[in-house]
């Protein structure tokens, strides 16, 4: 898939992960996936056994901005990254209230949250 995106959208009262995205190889010529993850509730969700919310492997570019979590995942992480080949990851103005933590890379820019 070379662009998924997820917005507007109220997540209450769920289990499980939210979104796991891969993207295997290490072929730069190759675009996407690229997700705009944006302008979403997440409220009283959470993943089984420690599992993060979102899960993004390889994804090459993120837009995750305007989203609201709280209660969610707690024990573990909202957002994971992993990247095996140099990629884009925009991260601003989002709200995490009583929920697990974002584990970052060095391709993760951090607007304000």
């Amino acid at each position: 898939m070379e662009k998924v995106a997820i917005t507007n959208n109220r997540f209450l009262k769920g289990e499980g992960i939210l979104l796991d995205l891969y993207r295997g190889g290490s072929d730069e010529s190759t675009l996407g996936p690229n997700l705009n993850f944006s302008n979403n509730v997440v409220s009283d969700y959470n993943s089984p056994k420690g599992a993060d919310l979102l899960q993004l492997t390889g994804v090459q570019k993120t837009k995750i901005e305007n989203n609201s979590f709280s209660n969610c995942n707690f024990s573990a992480s909202i957002i994971l990254y992993k990247d095996v080949v140099r990629a884009t990851h925009i991260l601003k103005r989002n709200n995490f209230v009583h929920s697990g933590s974002v584990e970052k890379n060095a391709f993760v820019v951090d607007e304000g949250n």
